[in-house]
């Protein structure tokens, strides 16, 4: 999963609150042309309650963050 952004420090700042709850995001910065974007690799083995939970920091994440 992948969500972009129009501020490179708007993506830092979601990947670090992330980070620490524990969940591995990375933030792809490096390629020109392209935005800012926190990716999140699921395992092929996710369950529903996991993609749950995920999408539960992730909603939190992004309502709390000043992005």
């Amino acid at each position: 999963s992948a969500v972009s952004f129009h501020e490179e420090s708007d993506a830092v700042e979601i990947a670090k609150e992330l980070n620490r709850r524990c969940i591995d995001v990375s933030v792809q910065t490096y390629k020109p042309q392209c935005p800012p974007t926190a990716l999140t690799k699921l395992p092929l083995i996710s369950t529903e309650a996991m993609i749950d939970t995920l999408v539960r920091h992730y909603d939190e994440v992004l309502n709390t963050c000043r992005t």
